[in-house]
């Protein structure tokens, strides 16, 4: 076995923390997008501080990170997809525009992290803390978020609000062009499901649109389970909030 020491850099504001040293296999010559991929592994699976560190655009898809310490690390634009990050301790580290599609974040900690425009389309965030992340943009189709902790007390139920879904399909249905699934908010009478949800809310929606953005905004409001129709096409929908105004047999 050809063995070599990689070295992982800290990033900017966290060079107190000496650079990470691993040594890889690299028997087979790979590339350098390989070695860093094993060497993150490697660093993990040893129980090494990755805090600060510099993996931006790294190709971690399916890689094993649970319970890794990845505190501060900057991750901008790395691919996680279908990485296991359950329990991992992400405190303030920079996923922005990172792919993290179907990855299980389950219990791990995101406080304060930037997840700008990430791709959580189907991740697994459940009892994950998320206080003080910022998601602005952040796709979280069907990504679920039971039992998410968000700061200031607030947790994503795993309980759909019937009350407040069935006021927002009383408004969405009055008329055809009141729904719009196409984007959160066409006008101040036409919106799509998150976007409804918010609007009927009043300032408590406004307020948490800005602090969360639309899609985790619509959880608290609505619950997790109506997480599931917020990227359905409008007659999709349309039919799951025709069911809400359907009279009790």
């Amino acid at each position: 076995m050809t063995t070599e020491t990689y070295t992982i850099n800290r990033r900017e504001g966290w060079e107190h923390l000496p650079p990470i040293k691993v040594e890889i296999d690299i028997t087979d010559a790979p590339s350098d997008a390989v070695k860093i991929r094993r060497a993150v592994i490697e660093a993990c699976l040893c129980g090494a501080n990755l805090g600060g560190a510099y993996l931006g655009d790294a190709d971690l898809r399916d890689a094993n990170l649970r319970d890794a310490d990845l505190g501060g690390a900057y991750l901008g634009g790395a691919n996680l997809g279908g990485a296991n990050l359950g329990g991992a301790y992400l405190g303030g580290a920079n996923l922005g525009g990172a792919n993290l599609r179907g990855a299980n974040l389950g219990g791990a900690n995101l406080r304060d992290a930037n997840l700008v425009d990430a791709n959580l389309v189907g991740a697994n965030l459940v009892g994950a803390n998320l206080g003080g992340a910022n998601l602005g943009g952040a796709d979280l189709g069907g990504a679920n978020l039971v039992g998410a902790n968000l700061g200031d007390d607030i947790v994503i139920s795993s309980e759909l609000d019937r009350d407040a879904i069935t006021a927002v399909a009383r408004e969405a249905l009055a008329t055809p062009d009141r729904l719009n699934m196409r984007t959160w908010h066409t006008c101040e009478t036409t919106h799509c499901i998150a976007g409804w949800a918010t609007h009927l809310a009043g300032e408590r929606g406004k307020k948490l649109e800005e602090k969360f953005g639309p899609a985790i905004a619509g959880a608290i409001l609505l619950g997790a389970p109506a997480t599931e129709y917020f990227y359905t096409d409008n007659k999709a929908a349309a039919a799951w909030l025709a069911t809400f105004l359907e009279p009790a047999a």
